[in-house]
């Protein structure tokens, strides 16, 4: 579940608190609200594990995170949790752009997995997912296979 808007919006960079990603992976510092980042791999190289470590690492300090993906259910999403010890991460299961559009209102960032299978073209994903990140101060990373 979503946490409820009433905690201020943070505004400084988001430190998940693993040193390869806050200052290497990142700008110096952790992520920017209102980037867009992507990451592009071939299937089964773990993109999903860490993304979900991340956000595993952000939600305990108390930012508002959401992992979506349009190709993984929530079950195998949970099971994928249960093993690697990231359980508190909010799942969800989407293609609807819009949806997902409507859901960085209340988030500091958002995993969207993936930009190949949203339910609109890639260049109206970009554009649109670009525009709702900023006007929303939100981190969204796009998740894209090779």
């Amino acid at each position: 579940m979503i946490k409820p808007l009433s905690s201020p919006r943070k505004s400084k960079q988001l430190k998940c608190k693993i040193d390869i990603i806050d200052n290497f992976v990142t700008e110096p510092g952790g992520f920017t609200p209102g980037s867009v980042l992507t990451l592009a791999a071939p299937a089964g190289t773990g993109k999903t594990q860490l993304l979900l470590q991340v956000l595993s690492k952000l939600e305990q300090q108390e930012y508002r995170v959401l992992y979506a993906s349009s190709e993984e259910t929530t079950d195998q999403l949970s099971t994928t949790c249960e093993r690697i010890g990231t359980s508190n991460v909010p799942l969800v299961n989407e293609a609807d752009l819009t949806k997902l559009l409507d859901k960085m209102m209340h988030l500091d960032i958002i995993v969207i997995d993936s930009l190949n299978v949203l339910n609109v073209s890639t260049e109206t994903a970009i554009k649109s997912i670009c525009v709702a990140a900023k006007q929303n101060n939100c981190v969204a990373i796009v998740v894209c296979h090779m």
